[in-house]
């Protein structure tokens, strides 16, 4: 039997995802399960690993630098950011690998050249999660593919892809196969470095593991891949037991702080709670809702590697989890190729809901540092899901009806005092 497929998109950061079909939502969401599981791993991902949060947090940041250049009007395309905002770019440009069309991943790897580290000086003060001085070296990772025809920036993405595709092939085995790169990168780059005997579960678990770190590529080759002594040590230690050492382990930076999984699990929770709320603040039903989330990831999500145990997991009880997490804390947005949307709210209902201030927060963003359509930047998304707009929607950005009540991108810039700024 073959699976049904189509291909889909989460957007990290905003807690929504596509299915690129034109069919209605839920229909989507039941007929093409293999790509909503999939996508669906990527919402947890931002939801718990240290590295996706501090993104998260990074963006709630640079908002916050938007609002605070507003009084003075927003030019686009906006680049006036502060030093902390710049060096948060700076760290996600380097660190999460390229973001390629799909006609550009490599579908069959013949050969690989080993990793070739490029970095950027980037000192001063890291004053939004330290508030301390620090040294930064920004290091990206290029590699040669196939007789050296085919260059490849390798970074955060092939693990979050990795992981995402090892668990729905593992629970979907007729899933459709996928370009080596970035869904096959860490078998490649195991095979690559001499490590083709150590088995998938305890690759999944490593990949999982340098998510904790601010650049998990460099962790996976520097820590992992290319030094001996933790070869023989993946080589020759049982699952159970790389899986114990990992999360006792300490990561330490280039400039040298150190600090251990659980730790920064938890503190990084805490701060992806106040940055959201911060972030949020108007929105009610979003407050409630990174609550949440935050209490269930406390009590259920850490303290182990929860994407190395749904590896794991019987295909019984992988469902029985998925279905635990969507009835605990939902799925804020879930699309279809027309922009329609629902809300998967606790307890299995469909509606929408002021989740649409995730999406309206993205393509605000987006608005402001691109260059191109001057129109409303969610039209689109309002006519899908309302057929009709506001006088003015579709000829300019600036509202002519700010008083709108339906208009969920009115509410966001009166919400933050951007009206007549953009």
């Amino acid at each position: 039997m073959k699976l049904n497929y189509v291909d889909g998109r989460y957007s990290p950061s905003f807690f929504n995802m596509t299915l690129m079909t034109d069919e209605r939502v839920e229909t989507a969401i039941e007929r093409y399960s293999e790509t909503f599981i999939h996508e669906f791993i990527h919402y947890l991902q931002d939801l718990i690993l240290p590295y996706n949060i501090r993104l998260n947090m990074g963006l709630m940041r640079q908002f916050l630098n938007v609002r605070r250049c507003a009084l003075e009007g927003i030019e686009r395309p906006f680049d006036r950011w502060g030093v902390d905002e710049r060096l948060l770019r700076l760290q996600f440009d380097y660190t999460i690998g390229k973001n390629k069309r799909e006609e550009d991943y490599v579908l069959h790897v013949r050969k690989m050249e080993d990793a070739v580290a490029v970095y950027e000086e980037a000192g001063g003060y890291d004053e939004i999660f330290t508030g301390r001085e620090r040294n930064f070296r920004i290091f990206a990772y290029n590699i040669k593919v196939n007789d050296m025809r085919t260059s490849y920036n390798l970074g955060a993405r092939d693990l979050l892809e990795y992981i995402a595709y090892k668990i729905g092939k593992r629970h979907y085995p007729l899933a459709r196969e996928l370009p080596q790169l970035p869904y096959m990168s860490v078998d490649l780059l195991f095979e690559h470095y001499g490590l083709s005997s150590v088995p998938e579960d305890v690759r999944v678990c490593v990949a999982e593991a340098c998510l904790y770190n601010d650049n998990p590529m460099r962790l996976l080759l520097f820590q992992f891949l290319e030094k001996e002594e933790m070869k023989r040590m993946l080589c020759h230690m049982s699952y159970d037991e790389i899986y114990r050492f990992l999360l006792s382990m300490e990561f330490r930076t280039t400039d040298g702080v150190g600090e251990a999984v659980r730790h920064k699990t938890y503190r990084k929770l805490k701060q992806f709670e106040t940055d959201l709320n911060v972030g949020y603040f108007y929105f009610e039903g979003i407050r409630n809702w990174i609550t949440e989330v935050s209490d269930f990831a406390k009590s259920e999500l850490t303290d182990r590697f929860i994407f190395s145990d749904m590896y794991r997991m019987s295909d019984e009880e992988f469902s029985r989890t998925v279905s635990a997490v969507i009835s605990r804390i939902g799925f804020p947005l879930v699309m279809n190729r027309k922009r329609e949307c629902v809300t998967i709210l606790s307890g299995g209902q469909n509606s929408a809901s002021g989740f649409v201030q995730f999406y309206v927060m993205q393509e605000f963003m987006g608005y402001i540092t691109g260059t191109g359509e001057k129109r409303c930047p969610v039209y689109g998304f309002c006519r899908a899901n309302w057929g009709s707009s506001s006088d003015g929607c579709d000829c300019g950005v600036k509202l002519k009806r700010i008083d709108n009540k339906d208009c969920p991108y009115a509410e966001f810039l009166k919400a933050y005092g951007l009206e007549n700024r953009v």
